[in-house]
């Protein structure tokens, strides 16, 4: 699997490089949604760039507010990146520190829902869409894996499965 330095992307004068927005996007994305591993001094983020697993390596040689300063290159917008950068406090710990506070107290596993009911909808005809591109959503074939076993994955292994409260659902359906 490819392997790239977080900090030689964030640089200002190297941000105009063809993947240095989308490889800045994936990551803060996947960190906003608690997917990544720390250990030791690294922070090991997947990503999906140009259909290949890349690990981008970070370290607390980027602060915390060289972190909140790239909140704007994220593209598209989306609620869990709010989320992530409402809870920077403090702008002298660790960045390392930080995330692996924010990924104890946020990052939830489905068994951890136990007694909880959540919703989750799919359909049985593959959706084209260019908004699939563009989150880097691929379509699952829930049926075929329901053949096979109960637990359902996403196929690329770096995106989680999305599923809501019931007080959401109605707000997910239009015609």
């Amino acid at each position: 699997m490819k392997q790239l330095i977080f900090e030689d992307y964030i640089k200002y004068d190297v941000r105009h490089q063809e993947d240095a927005s989308e490889i800045i996007s994936w990551v803060l994305k996947q960190i906003s949604r608690g997917r990544f591993e720390i250990s030791g001094n690294i922070c090991k983020v997947k990503i999906l760039l140009c259909e290949e697993k890349t690990t981008v390596i970070l370290s607390n040689k980027t602060t915390i507010y060289e972190f909140l300063e790239l909140k704007d290159i994220a593209f598209p917008k989306e609620p869990s990146l709010d989320f992530l950068y409402n809870k920077i406090e403090r702008f002298d710990e660790p960045l390392l520190k930080f995330l692996k506070n924010y990924q104890e107290q946020f990052y939830k596993l489905g068994i951890e829902f136990e007694n909880k009911y959540w919703y989750k909808l799919y359909s049985t005809i593959e959706i084209k869409d260019d908004m699939r591109k563009l989150y880097q959503v691929k379509w699952i074939d829930y049926e075929k894996q329901f053949e096979k076993e109960s637990i359902i994955h996403d196929e690329s292994g770096l995106c989680g499965l999305w599923a809501m409260p019931y007080n959401m659902v109605h707000k997910c359906l239009n015609e």
